[in-house]
């Protein structure tokens, strides 16, 4: 992470938890991948969910409140930063965005 000072312990222990959610979107989007007949709309919400909880964990752990909203572009802008060689990558992610809405 860059910056001059780290961030403290406490901040990344509240984060934690929305690690393992990302984990589990990203494992169902390649379970809705995996059958015969991939189900695409499931697996592209569940990419856009596993990196919003991606966002916002670092959010929290980096100290920056987390608006509500599911745009990935916004949430990145706030990162960037803090952490521009994570939120290089998720620029290219920022396409998902729809998906939030388009599934539900």
């Amino acid at each position: 992470m860059s910056g001059a000072t780290p961030d403290p312990p406490e901040r990344w222990i509240e984060a934690q938890p929305w690690f393992p959610k990302a984990t589990e979107d990203l494992q169902m989007a390649q379970l809705a991948m995996g059958v015969p007949v991939p189900l695409i709309e499931p697996a592209a919400y569940h990419c856009q969910q596993a990196t919003e909880k991606l966002l916002k964990g670092l959010l929290i752990g980096c100290g920056i409140g987390v608006p509500r909203t599911h745009d990935l572009e916004r949430l990145a802008r706030l990162l960037d930063e803090r952490v521009p060689e994570v939120t290089a990558d998720v620029r290219q992610l920022v396409v998902l965005t729809p998906w939030a809405e388009i599934t539900r």
